[in-house]
């Protein structure tokens, strides 16, 4: 997915988005928290809150229903490396 010229470069936007996500992943079956997993792309891999914004959606999802989580790669790109990048992070130390 490319990123819309609408979250380029714009962090408020991007953690709107990811707030969104939140809220809705916490009411969502399996088939639509794929979908929504996707969207979670959008955002940017390197700006330190992006990243910790998309640990804590991992977070929530896991605390939540983690049974949901069916699809092993879904997860590991779209919610396991940003968490990997995220705990490595300095600015978030």
């Amino acid at each position: 997915m490319c990123l819309p010229p609408y979250l380029h470069d714009n962090v408020p936007r991007q953690l709107d988005l990811l707030a969104g996500l939140a809220s809705l992943s916490d009411r969502c079956d399996t088939a639509s928290l794929q979908q929504l997993l996707s969207c979670v792309s959008l955002c940017s891999a390197h700006h330190p809150v992006i990243i910790h914004a998309k640990s804590r959606l991992v977070q929530r999802i896991v605390t939540r229903d983690p049974v949901r989580m069916k699809d092993a790669s879904q997860v590991c790109v779209h919610l396991l490396n940003p968490l990997v990048i995220g705990l490595s992070c300095k600015e978030l130390r």
